[in-house]
């Protein structure tokens, strides 16, 4: 019994003075792994909007160089053009309310966005080809684009 005491005596006395070195460590560890988990996960939503707005720009792409006469190709291509703009905002909100980030540059470019891509003559009878429309939409897709890298940098 008395070798096991002599044997435990240093330690305990070493385990004394490690403890709270060791504490400090553990918890420095875990505040730095959440900040560095939080932002991996804001870049990846904002890498996540910028796919979305490449998909985007293809099927505008396609809406405004497809004449009406194949109204069919059109009308999948609008419902595709109204799905991918649901997803966008849907991830920008999330973005927005969840890290608290991107409401004063974002909010506003996306809803320029909007405007472009479902303004004029989207979903009309009358709507030909446009060329212009998809370069106004192009520069509000780059417009949003260099505001999510900006937030993401």
């Amino acid at each position: 019994m008395y070798l096991v005491a002599c044997f435990l005596k240093p330690i305990g006395s070493l385990l004394w003075h490690i403890a709270p070195a060791m504490v400090i460590v553990i918890g420095g560890t875990l505040i730095i792994q959440r900040f560095h988990v939080k932002r991996a996960n804001l870049e990846s939503i904002a890498d996540s909007i910028i796919k979305d707005l490449d998909l985007l720009q293809n099927d505008a792409f396609d809406y405004w160089n497809t004449p009406v006469r194949k109204r069919n190709d059109a009308d999948l291509i609008a419902q595709r053009i109204k799905s991918t703009l649901r997803k966008i905002s849907a991830k920008t909100y999330i973005l927005i309310e969840k890290y608290k980030t991107g409401s004063e540059s974002l909010e506003p470019s996306l809803l320029e966005l909007h405007d472009k891509v479902t303004g004029g003559d989207f979903e009309s009878q009358n709507r030909n080809p446009s060329s212009t429309q998809y370069f106004e939409i192009t520069n509000a897709i780059n417009s949003t684009m260099k505001e999510l890298l900006c937030i993401k940098i």
